[in-house]
C-alpha cells in the first residue's frame, strides 16, 4: 500500500481491518464508475512519473510499457463480508493517495464528533472536513468557484487538479496527478472540486473528474447522487492543453 514516498506489496489475499477495508472498497468502486481514471493500483506509474518530474525527462517508452502492464484496478478484488483483498496479481502495488486524505479527514470529523466536538473545521492540503455550524452560526464560510457562496456544514470538499503542481516538457504542461491511461502525468488542464457528504468518496471523485473528458465528468458524478462538482477549465488557445474546451467557459458546475 502506498503512503506518503514509501509502499508496501501485499500478499495475493489479505486480511484487513474495517478501516482499510473502507478506503479499499471504495477506490475499487470508484474506478470501476470512472472505467480506470481513478485506479488503485497506478503506484508503479506514481514512481516512474515522480522520477520523470525529478528529471524533467519523460520515460523510455520501453519503461513506460513495464509499468503500465503493472496497472489494472480489475486486479484487486475487495470482499466486504469477509473482510478480504485479493490481487490477482502478486506484483500489484496499490496507491491511495487520491482517496485517502479526504477518509482520514472523514474520521478525524468523527474522532472529534465522538468526544463531544460537534462543531469543527478540518484542512489537510486543500481539502475540507466541515461539522456542524460554529455557535451561534449558519455555517461555515467557504467560497468554491463555480458554486453559489453561504454557509456550509456537515460537507467535505476535495480539489484535484495541476494549478500549483505541474511540469512543462517539451512544451506541453502535465499535471503531477498521473493519468492511468496514459501513465504520464494528466494534460486536460481540469481542477475539479467535489462537494458532498463524505471525504473519501469527494477526493477519489476530484481526482477522476480532473483526468477524464467533459462527457466521462457527467456520467461519473451522475452515478454518486449528493455529489456536485465545478470543474476549472483552461484556456483552450493554448496548445499545450490539446483536451481544453470552450475558451468562453472559465467554470463547469456539475449538478
Amino acid at each position: 500500500v502506498f503512503v506518503g514516498q514509501y509502499w508496501l506489496p501485499l500478499l495475493s489475499v489479505s486480511t484487513i481491518d474495517i478501516a482499510a477495508m473502507t478506503v479499499l472498497s471504495l477506490a475499487r468502486h470508484v474506478a470501476e464508475a470512472s472505467d480506470g481514471a481513478f485506479d488503485p493500483t497506478v503506484a508503479p506509474l506514481v514512481l516512474l512519473w515522480r522520477e520523470s518530474r525529478r528529471s524533467g525527462r519523460l520515460p523510455e517508452q520501453v519503461v513506460l510499457d513495464s509499468a503500465r502492464a503493472l496497472v489494472n484496478w480489475r486486479h484487486l478484488q475487495v470482499d466486504t463480508l469477509r473482510g478480504t483483498i485479493r490481487l490477482n496479481r502478486p506484483d500489484i502495488r496499490l496507491d491511495l493517495g487520491g482517496v485517502a486524505k479526504g477518509s482520514i479527514l472523514r474520521w478525524a470529523l468523527a474522532t472529534l464528533r465522538s468526544r463531544g466536538i460537534l462543531s469543527a473545521f478540518i484542512e489537510a492540503g486543500g481539502d475540507l472536513a466541515l461539522g456542524e455550524a460554529p455557535p451561534g452560526q449558519l455555517g461555515w464560510d467557504i467560497a468554491v468557484a463555480g458554486m453559489v457562496p453561504g454557509p456550509r456544514f456537515r460537507i467535505a470538499v476535495a480539489t484535484s487538479g495541476p494549478a500549483e503542481q505541474f511540469i512543462e516538457i517539451n512544451g506541453v504542461r502535465y499535471a503531477h496527478i498521473v493519468d492511468p491511461r496514459t501513465g504520464l502525468g494528466s494534460t486536460t488542464g481540469f481542477q475539479a472540486t467535489v462537494i458532498g457528504p463524505d471525504g473519501g468518496v469527494a477526493d477519489a471523485l476530484a481526482t477522476a473528474l480532473a483526468i477524464l473528458g467533459s462527457d466521462g465528468q457527467q456520467r461519473l458524478l451522475a452515478a454518486f447522487p449528493g455529489y456536485r462538482a465545478v470543474i476549472v477549465v483552461p484556456d483552450a488557445a493554448d496548445p499545450r492543453r490539446p483536451e481544453a474546451p470552450p475558451a468562453n467557459r472559465s467554470t463547469i458546475p456539475i449538478p
